[in-house]
């Protein structure tokens, strides 16, 4: 809203599709809007801000100049970027196209004004940028993990800010040149929680870019590192999801972004499938019975058995495909995996996440060696 005028209020909206086997981000309807009347009506505010083809916006307002109103939008090609009007949205002109502010602005596109000095922007992707002249030029700052999501800078106080990415929360005190640890408290962003059927039984999910994680219900007894001595990983990655086996809590199934895995607690060994011929998301393990727990099915149009040395699979999950600078279309699968491309950064990914991906497990195993028949991997000691 416009500081000091509870009545007058921005917003902005785009069209946005994620399934497990298909994304879409932008399309011709969204943009940038205005309320005057505390949101009873709205407006849409288009006079120099792009009108085709737009997706993900974020809007910053600093109290310090409250006509002065920042939007970072998704366009294709050099039409996105960094948006300024000093008329409270009646008109718009581009400041700048600044490539890696806008980097998968499916996921990221955030933009922070200082509540002191309106020249002084923040702009968060994968990386962390401060600009000090609205937006014109960008210097890369740095925060404990990349990924970077959201940002809160105290009003009266504006050098201490909380940060927010894909580690965790961080706070600084020097306005932003140095964080604290993001050991100091517990946080995690966990996606599916399952829970294994011992007592006191133990909670299994996957965490935002780090390992799976398995902790104890309540401690069982006391160890020299404290109760984070009892946290686990077990198998898998970020993604997960990751289930205990009903009646063996000690086996775990997980899934890493298209590897599905079967991982012993009890030697810190993990065997991972490919699931189908493309690393994709959205695999999601689940028992079929409790009477026969020893099969697992992973489920997303994509069907493995477990069981047998061989894992068998099927796959009938439609693929995309963009052209590029526009929205993915659901199209029938083709012949060989495409690469899908983002509409306006144009970077290629092979996910709806980073192209890049961690898989950690921990081990007490010897290290790694691959199995005979070359369809299934056994996995030592993380490095």
């Amino acid at each position: 809203f416009k500081p000091g005028d509870p009545d007058t209020f921005y917003a902005s909206m785009w069209e946005a599709e994620r399934k497990p086997w298909t994304i879409r981000s932008g399309g011709m309807e969204g943009g940038v809007h205005r309320s005057r009347d505390g949101g009873d009506t709205w407006e849409q505010l288009e006079s120099g801000l792009p009108t085709g083809l737009r997706g993900k916006s974020d809007l910053a307002v600093s109290p310090a100049d409250p006509s002065r109103v920042y939007v970072l939008i998704e366009a294709p090609g050099s039409d996105g970027g960094v948006y300024r009007s000093d008329d409270e949205g009646d008109t718009w002109r581009q400041i700048t196209d600044f490539q890696p502010i806008r980097n998968r602005p499916f996921y990221y596109n955030n933009l922070h004004a200082h509540p002191t000095d309106p020249d002084t922007l923040w702009g968060m992707a994968e990386g962390y940028w401060k600009s000090t002249d609205g937006g014109v030029t960008w210097e890369r700052k740095f925060t404990p993990h990349g990924d970077n999501h959201d940002l809160w800078i105290n009003p009266d106080q504006p050098n201490i800010h909380i940060q927010a990415n894909d580690g965790g929360a961080n706070v600084s005190i020097d306005g932003g040149e140095t964080w604290s640890t993001q050991e100091n408290q517990p946080t995690a962003e966990l996606y599916q929680v399952d829970v294994s059927d011992n007592f006191p039984y133990r909670l299994y999910a996957g965490q935002q870019d780090n390992s799976t994680i398995s902790v104890p219900s309540y401690p069982p007894h006391s160890r020299p590192g404290g109760h984070t001595a009892h946290w686990e990983a077990i198998g898998g990655c970020e993604t997960g999801p990751v289930v205990p086996k009903p009646g063996d809590p000690d086996i775990v199934y997980a899934n890493c972004k298209g590897r599905f895995g079967l991982y012993n607690m009890r030697t810190g060994q993990e065997e991972q499938y490919y699931v189908g011929f493309w690393n994709i998301y959205g695999i999601t393990p689940r028992t079929s019975s409790t009477a026969s727990s020893a099969r697992s099915r992973s489920t997303s149009r994509r069907t493995a058995r477990t069981g047998s040395s061989t894992p068998r699979s099927t796959s009938t999950s439609p693929r995309t495909a963009a052209a590029p600078g526009g929205p993915s279309r659901r199209t029938s699968p083709p012949s060989r995996p495409r690469p899908r491309w983002s509409p306006a950064t144009r970077s290629r990914s092979t996910s709806p996440a980073r192209s890049t991906s961690r898989c950690s497990t921990t081990s007490r195993s010897p290290p790694t060696k691959r199995a005979s028949s070359g369809r299934a991997r056994t996995t030592g000691p993380s490095t």
